[in-house]
């Protein structure tokens, strides 16, 4: 049960790096480290068989045998984060992407180091928020945007990393409860519960 206004969610993951260039040997050839997927979102209910789990969202509990209650609340699969950038090539390093909503948020992907003194540098990702992704670095490219609660980041040169799951059952029983208003819950990647109402 979730009461004023709170929320319940996971980890956001984390934005890919982008690619970033370390050294240029005798030979001329550069040697880079190659930019990164979006890290996956975490799981928040993990259900354990034989049990059953009322979640409650919204509206009145009715008496749980220690009181009456207002739920209020919301239960969001955290997000996915967003992938690194290549740079677009002419040796520019890559952006980094943005970081996935959840809590904590994800932290945004690096920007990679250009591979000369002409070259550019990528801009770091932004992180997430509690329900929002991050942006992706734009500067030599653009990376991907860290997903929104329950969605996953967005892709650019390297994937976007999966939703997390707000829910999985495990063989168990899992009902939410919204009082009709559905949107309080974000299943991701996750288990869908056995009702929701």
């Amino acid at each position: 049960m979730l009461l004023n206004g709170s929320y319940i969610t996971a980890r956001g993951g984390k934005g890919g790096n982008g690619l970033s260039y370390f050294g240029v040997p005798e030979s001329g050839v550069f040697q880079f480290i190659p930019e990164s997927a979006g890290g996956n979102g975490g799981q928040v209910i993990d259900g354990t068989s034989g049990t059953t789990i009322n979640v409650y969202l919204n509206g009145s509990t009715g008496d749980l045998g220690n009181g009456s209650y207002t739920a209020d609340g919301y239960l969001y699969a955290p997000a996915g984060g967003g992938g690194g950038n290549d740079g677009g090539g002419s040796n520019n390093g890559g952006d980094g992407g943005g970081g996935g909503a959840g809590l904590p948020a994800g932290s945004g992907g690096v920007g990679g180091n250009g591979g000369d003194s002409g070259d550019l540098d990528g801009q770091d990702g932004e992180a997430g928020t509690l329900t929002l992704g991050g942006a992706g670095g734009t500067a030599t490219g653009v990376a991907g945007d860290g997903g929104d609660s329950g969605e996953n980041g967005v892709s650019s040169s390297a994937a976007g990393g999966l939703a997390g799951k707000a829910i999985v059952k495990n063989g168990s029983t899992i009902n939410v409860l919204t009082n009709g208003q559905t949107t309080r819950f974000k299943q991701g990647s996750g288990d869908a519960p056995n009702s929701i109402t």
